[in-house]
């Protein structure tokens, strides 16, 4: 997963690693046309091993619902296998939606990756 790098249709999807935890930094935007490229990298993150993964949409510009499915769904797998995730994003375009349907907390919304890794360190 370290160094994967996935670029297309208006998103970039980097893997990398912060000790134990996995980080999947998505630039751009997330549509229907483009969230099923958020699937292998996300994956790839839980299967890496991590004590925690971390995705980080700070450089996202738009966020649609089909990205929100995306999220839900390796949540949910990072759930099964034991990994807690947190969700980082400080921008408007990212966290209404998430917060719209009420899934800040189920996400772990937090503004920061050091703030998220200090709560996944806490979780663990």
């Amino acid at each position: 997963m370290r160094g994967t790098v996935t670029a297309r249709d208006n998103l970039r999807i980097r893997g990398d690693r912060l000790d134990a935890i996995s980080v999947v930094r998505v630039d751009g935007e997330v549509d229907l046309g483009n969230a099923n490229l958020l699937d292998d990298p996300l994956d790839a993150a839980l299967d890496d091993g991590p004590a925690g993964v971390i995705i980080d949409l700070s450089n996202v510009r738009f966020f649609g619902s089909s990205g929100l499915s995306r999220l839900v769904a390796v949540a949910r797998r990072s759930e099964h296998v034991g990994v807690p995730l947190a969700v980082v994003s400080n921008e408007r375009q990212v966290l209404r939606p998430i917060r719209a349907v009420g899934l800040a907390d189920y996400l772990r919304v937090r503004t920061s990756v050091r703030q998220a890794v200090r709560e996944l360190g806490v979780v663990r």
